[in-house]
Formats: structure tokens, sequence, C-alpha cells
């Protein structure tokens, strides 16, 4: 399956970065390019673009999909992460084993109130569709341009109040638009590490109580479901 990785970041993250980078390679993955929003300061040596002056969360986010569909037009997955998560140990090789949602995206993070709707059961179920958390998203290919297409996204930057941020309301409502999903999954595959100090400035998102560890082997998810 091919991949096409990236992870937003903004400079004065650079030590909870490199901790981010290091768990994304733990968990099996090769980030394609950093979207770095103003800088550099100094950021690890990876493929990078950076916006300068700054573009602010949204526009970060946007254009580093579009630049890695643009990359990658024939990538089966697309993944972007943000500069504050932990994973779970081969979590690309798990996720390679999943069978992916008809119309749907992932999102790697589960908090407490998604959870609640698993019904204490392992595996992927459909969120609460409120757009919580934009940490960790998966898209196919179709997904990724529905998304980059939706009258929502292409309109964001327009909003008065909340043009700059909330990309996690803006992915959930362009998607929802097209009869699309987000779905979670028990446990969460990853884990929240910067609160308070986050890039999506307008939210201080919790740790995901279900989060197994960084340690832990997702491929044995995979196992149990068998």
């Amino acid at each position: 399956m091919k991949w096409a990785v990236g992870v937003t970041t903004i400079p004065e993250r650079e030590e909870m970065l490199e901790k981010t980078l290091a768990s994304v390679k733990n968990a099996g993955f090769v980030v394609d390019r950093l979207f770095i929003d103003g800088g550099p300061n100094g950021m690890p040596d990876y493929y990078a673009t950076i916006h300068k002056p700054k573009l602010s969360i949204v526009g970060n986010w946007l254009l580093g999909m579009m630049e890695l569909y643009i990359r990658e037009p024939h990538a089966d997955r697309y993944a972007m992460l943000q500069d504050d998560v932990l994973l779970c140990r081969n979590l690309c090789q798990y996720l390679e084993s999943c069978d992916y949602p008809h119309q749907g995206y992932l999102n790697l993070y589960t908090m407490p109130e998604n959870l609640l709707l698993s019904g204490g059961k392992q595996g992927w179920y459909a969120s609460n569709q409120m757009g919580r958390g934009a940490l960790a998203l998966i898209f196919n290919r179709e997904a990724l341009i529905t998304l980059l297409q939706s009258d929502h996204a292409l309109r964001k930057p327009q909003d008065p109040k909340n043009g700059h941020r909330s990309i996690d309301g803006c992915v959930l409502t362009g998607m929802k638009q097209n009869g699309w999903k987000e779905y979670v999954h028990n446990p969460s595959l990853v884990q929240h590490i910067g609160r308070n100090r986050s890039t999506l400035v307008n939210r201080n998102w919790p740790e995901a109580d279900s989060f197994p560890g960084e340690t832990f082997d997702a491929v044995r998810l995979s196992e149990k479901t068998t």
C-alpha cells in the first residue's frame, strides 16, 4: 500500500515535533513532508514546505493535503498528523490490514465522548459526527479528493470568525455535506501530548483514556479481530 504522510508544525514546537517524528517512525510510517507555518528556526532534516508569513492552521493544513495529493496522486492512503501526538507501534501495518469504510475517513484520535459509542467493542465505528480533533486523519484517494473539492473547505478561509482555525470541523462538515462520515477506533490509536501547547490553539484536547501506549504493538489488534 502506498502512503503519503505529512506533519503540520510551527517553528516554536521543535522539541515536541522531534518526539512525534520518532513515534511516527516507530509506528512504521515514513514522513514525506513537513508543513511548517512560519519559520523554520533549525527544524529537523526533512523535506519541508514553509509558509512564510504564516497562513494559519486551516491554510497550512489544507495546502498541505493538496500538496501531498499533487506530489503523490496515486497514493492509496493520505495521512496528516499534528506535531504533538504519539502513535502505537506498527500502526501502519495494522491500518493496512483494516477494511477502509465506504464513504468514510479515519480519525485515529478517539475522544472520551466518542469512546462511549463503541459499546466496549474493539475496532472501527462511526463517531458522533461532531468533528473533534484533527490530530491524525487518514483518507483514501477518493475521500481526499471529495474533501479538497468540497464547497465548505474551499470557502472556509472566508469565515470572518473561524476562517483560520477549527480544521477538524472544516473537514467533518465538508465531508458530511457530501454524504461521508468520520470513523474512530476503540482503543484510540494515537495520544495527544501537547495539551495547552497545541498548534490548534482554539482547542485543548484531553488525553485519550483508551490509548494503549506508544510501545503497544497495534498488530495485536488485528489478531484479536480475526
